[in-house]
């Protein structure tokens, strides 16, 4: 999650990187989108698959919001 577009961190070199290898990239904005919560989850991963895997970083607080949220979903 970052603050607004400008924000992202390498944006262009990630956006780059999923094109060639099999990544799904989402940015959540806070400015826009709001807090990272369970409805962005329900959203964007698909049915429950040993397969996908969720990476995230940022503060502990965003962190701990994002386990929570995969313990819930049962996709920690």
């Amino acid at each position: 999650s970052n603050h607004t577009e400008n924000d992202i961190l390498l944006k262009d070199e990630l956006i780059a990187i999923s094109k060639v290898i099999n990544l799904k990239l989402v940015f959540i904005l806070t400015k826009t989108d709001g807090r990272i919560s369970r409805k962005n989850f329900d959203e964007i991963l698909p049915e429950k698959d040993k397969e996908t895997m969720v990476l995230h970083c940022g503060p502990r607080g965003f962190c701990d919001s994002v386990i929570k949220i995969m313990k819930e979903i049962d996709q920690y």
